[in-house]
């Protein structure tokens, strides 16, 4: 087998290779990432300039209270932050979906927030998208959304944590049973949903109910008093 006929087949094996292979848009990626930095760089010094640059005309921004901005409003809205607050947004985690003129960036953002002389750090997530117009990238929708976080925990004396412990009922056909061991409370209950568990007390003080929080709504459970009673 002759050298060159060697050359051919490895170039032409690269070739169908290369056919196969996924689009390399790890330079986008890096342009993308880049860019939306320097947008967040620009939202605590009110720098609208920066923003007026990368927004699309038909420009769409979900905040995390829900509320909707359209370009112009988002931009009105845009101000530096006031005296006593200085901050900083940094991106974290950073991927790009990309699909001919459409990419999808999906983001962590991490800021740090002096308030007052109190260090604040907060995180949110944000779904930007961008569209590859004449004039280049730009950002055409954007939601942002902050991510919850739990209240801190305390321990409580063993006296006061069986107190939480009983049966509490959500329906005639469901219901939960909490016990206190020696340092936590236990919930037994088939299929448990992802949620936080607030109790509440009545105005005597004695443990009545708790609501089971999922992504803010709350799911009443009553207390069944020995009795079989349900507390009102």
């Amino acid at each position: 087998m002759s050298k060159m006929y060697c050359l051919v087949v490895l170039l032409l094996a690269g070739h169908t290779a290369s056919l196969h292979a996924e689009p390399d848009h790890s330079a986008l990626s890096s342009k993308l990432r880049t860019v939306t930095q320097l947008l967040l760089d620009a939202v605590a010094q009110g720098e609208r300039s920066t923003w007026d640059e990368h927004l699309h005309p038909d420009f769409q921004r979900m905040d995390d209270d829900d509320a909707i901005l359209a370009r112009k409003d988002f931009l009105q809205a845009l101000k530096a932050l006031p005296p006593g607050l200085e901050g900083s947004l940094t991106i974290g985690r950073f991927e790009v979906i990309v699909d001919g003129p459409v990419a999808i960036t999906l983001y962590t953002i991490q800021e740090t927030l002096n308030y007052h002389g109190q260090a604040l750090r907060s995180r949110f997530r944000s779904v930007d998208s961008w569209v590859n117009t004449a004039v280049g990238w730009q950002l055409f929708a954007q939601h942002v959304a902050a991510e919850l976080k739990d209240p801190p925990s305390i321990e409580l004396p063993y006296s006061i944590l069986c107190g939480y412990q009983g049966r509490y009922h959500l329906t005639d056909d469901i219901e939960t049973h909490i016990e206190c061991t020696t340092d936590r409370l236990h919930s037994s209950r088939d299929g448990r949903p992802r949620s936080g568990r607030i109790f509440l007390r009545n105005a005597q003080g004695a443990v009545e109910a708790f609501v089971d929080r999922r992504e803010g709504e709350d799911v009443l459970w009553r207390k069944v008093d020995p009795s079989g009673d349900i507390n009102e």
